[in-house]
């Protein structure tokens, strides 16, 4: 018979969140795959766990390891598959092992237990029946850019990680795509010593992301888009369109930006920056 692959949610950072069944499952394996070797022996060694056999599983090495572990599991072995901190397969390695592990037939058992995606939604405030989980953004250049005018079409509410080194563009592209006003949350190492909760709305933690201590994973809850009007409020698309020229943007990437989030078509988004634009240097010229 195939063994069993055990998926194992592992604490963020403390200890007191690894459960009953997580330290009995990760004691009683024959094998655990880890994201990172080290990291998860220094896990074993503070919760004072025995020594268990373990092989390495990350994004370089994931498709040639999925294989390696099909082969134990239909040899009959019990394997535990954990990443650095939280849950696998959520922007983790993982999702090959399982796939692999369910073509050879073998059990797969999830070890529910911490994951940052759920603790920073429920101190969110935000309805949270339906959310879109991004993950992590494309780092730059084209994908990039894309990938934000798909979000600025998503009407429900958007959970991010992101990385510390890339917080502040991340910010200020969110609050240049999805407006200054809406409202999000901002967790810092979720249920470490430092843990911070910073609450507000893009403009203003794009505004003040310099002030932020920038250490650890970062996980992103921004609310629902607000409900479109059916009519146009002229005044505060002139705001936002003056807001957007003043930072150097130009007029056809103003026209992919605001018009998913108006309602417009590019078109007729154009047409409003281009009469704006004229009545403003007709201002200036008296």
């Amino acid at each position: 018979m195939p063994g069993i692959l055990y998926v194992v949610a592992t604490p963020l950072g403390n200890l007191q969140d690894a459960s009953p069944r997580m330290r009995e499952t990760l004691s009683g394996v024959d094998l655990i795959v880890a994201e990172d070797t080290r990291v998860s022996g220094r896990l074993l060694q503070a919760l004072g766990l025995p020594k268990t056999p373990m092989l390495s599983s990350f994004d370089g090495n994931e498709a040639r390891r999925a294989a390696e572990i099909a082969r134990r599991l239909e040899q009959g072995e019990s394997i535990a598959l954990v990443t650095d901190a939280g849950t696998p397969c959520i922007s983790d390695p993982g999702d090959r092992a399982v796939a692999a592990a369910r073509a050879v037939g073998a059990r797969i058992v999830p070890i529910p237990g911490p994951c940052a995606l759920a603790a920073a939604i429920s101190v969110s405030g935000f309805p949270a029946s339906r959310f879109h989980f991004e993950g992590f953004l494309p780092a730059k250049g084209k994908e990039r850019s894309l990938r934000l005018e798909e979000l600025s079409k998503i009407t429900e509410m958007l959970v991010l990680y992101e990385s510390p080194h890339r917080l502040i563009q991340t910010l200020r592209d969110l609050a240049v795509t999805l407006g200054n006003e809406r409202k999000c949350v901002l967790c810092r190492e979720l249920t470490k010593h430092f843990e911070t909760i910073l609450a507000g709305t893009l403009g203003e933690l794009d505004q003040n992301s310099s002030e932020i201590e920038i250490r650890g994973e970062i996980t992103l809850v921004i609310e629902p888009a607000p409900p479109r009007s059916e009519t146009i409020d002229i005044s505060r698309v002139e705001k936002e369109i003056s807001r957007l020229r003043s930072m150097g943007i130009p007029v056809r990437s103003i026209t992919e930006i605001l018009a998913p989030w108006l309602g417009l078509s590019k078109t007729q988004l154009y047409e409003i920056i281009l009469k704006f634009e004229k009545e403003k240097e007709k201002l200036q010229g008296e």
